[in-house]
């Protein structure tokens, strides 16, 4: 979240919601935890079939492509100061990133909502500001 200025609640939310909290084949073989597509060169050995999504090295690589994809986003500059959930995830649905967009800005807002992570976005790293 620091490094980026997309909320941790936004960044986990859709993470959990594409990943199936991690149990995905995606995220487990490919360590891919937001369906981003791209390239890939182990789908066969490793999913049993060809596929259109990008194999990253680590889960942080995943996490911090996923927060570049958002930075050049139109709508990154207008939010990067906001820390609001309720304003990036309809954002993020508004850019088709997702198919069933309508449904899944629900499921994304529900999980933020059920784990409680638009805690995680006032967090912050500086020891003297609370």
């Amino acid at each position: 979240m620091h490094q980026t200025n997309v909320p941790a609640s936004v960044i986990l939310g859709v993470a959990l919601v594409e990943s199936g909290s991690g149990s995905s084949a995606l995220s487990r073989k490919f360590n891919n935890h937001f369906g981003m597509t791209g390239k890939n060169t182990n789908a066969m050995e490793k999913l049993g079939y060809r596929s259109r999504y990008k194999e990253y090295g680590s889960d942080t690589a995943s996490f911090l492509h996923f927060c570049d994809v958002l930075g050049r986003k139109a709508f990154y500059p207008k939010l990067i100061d906001k820390q609001d959930y309720k304003l990036w995830v309809p954002a993020i649905r508004r850019t088709g990133y997702a198919t069933s967009a309508e449904l899944w800005e629900k499921k994304v807002k529900a999980t933020i909502i059920k784990y409680k992570l638009y805690e995680l976005d006032r967090i912050s790293l500086d020891p003297l500001v609370k």
